[in-house]
């Protein structure tokens, strides 16, 4: 930024004054800019590592206890029953068998995780209720573990069967394209409406029984390995009895970042 000053000189010396005069104000003007950048861009970093270290840093064993009992308090009961999945655009012949279970309300917060395991691993730190990502399948089987210790039940991820069950709606199924509705904007934070980030859990329309985000915002880990066929709620609970490729787990749900065909109950 320089400075353009007016004045009118009487003689080739006041000249000459003046403009050396102008040439050392706005030198010492764009040092001082300089400065007051680096000092606001050193006040955003420290405003950002302070804001990262508290995402980062242990809960006190109360608000821990909270957590974890929010987490408790979410779960919802669903009714079993059967229902035809969906491969590849067409209905596949056979139904699916699927026992009565408690999935949760909501996808594990990045509070909740903290409460857990005592880090957060999320790219979007900013925001306690925001799904907790950037965890794998086996660091959800970590969580899961210290879970059970801390609660004494028995926490385990949904086998895909009973996944696409509950996102579809159970017995209180409408047969909508995605969880909770035909239109991705109802129940999804996606690409088009997303703004580049994860969101709070449970701010868009909840599906039929009550669950919300199963399509976008985050995906969700599943107990099985990936197949090309859905297989029975009693087979899939024990993947290891399955003959497939071992290679891949499954997600579901899409995320943030996804197309609208990514959010579809029966994509894998």
């Amino acid at each position: 930024m320089l400075i353009n000053i007016s004045f009118s000189p009487k003689s080739s010396f006041i000249t000459g004054l003046w403009k050396w005069f102008k040439i050392w104000i706005n030198t010492i003007l764009s040092l001082m800019l300089i400065v007051l950048f680096l000092s606001c861009n050193k006040t955003k970093t420290v405003a950002l590592e302070k804001s990262s270290q508290a995402a980062d840093s242990l809960l006190s064993p109360e608000d821990s206890t909270q957590a974890i009992q929010n987490l408790l308090n979410s779960m919802i009961f669903v009714e079993g029953g059967t229902f035809i999945p969906y491969q590849s655009g067409e209905q596949s012949i056979s139904p699916i068998n699927v026992k009565s279970f408690y999935i949760g309300k909501y996808e594990v917060s990045q509070l909740q995780w903290r409460a857990i395991m005592g880090n957060n691993p999320s790219n979007f730190k900013a925001c306690s209720d925001c799904p907790v990502e950037r965890v794998s399948w086996y660091d959800v089987q970590e969580f899961i573990q210290i879970l059970n210790i801390l609660t004494k039940k028995h926490f385990r991820l949904p086998a895909e069967a009973e996944w696409e069950y509950a996102a579809r709606g159970g017995k209180l199924s409408n047969n909508y394209l995605y969880s909770g509705s035909n239109n991705a904007d109802d129940v999804s934070y996606y690409r088009k409406n997303s703004r580049g980030q994860t969101h709070p859990a449970g701010q868009k329309r909840p599906n039929e029984l009550g669950i919300y985000d199963m399509s976008g915002n985050v995906y969700e880990w599943c107990n099985d390995w990936f197949s090309e066929i859905i297989q029975n709620e009693t087979v899939s609970r024990n993947s290891d009895r399955v003959t497939v490729k071992k290679k891949y787990k499954v997600l579901k749900g899409g995320y943030w970042n996804s197309n609208p065909n990514s959010l579809i109950t029966s994509t894998e």
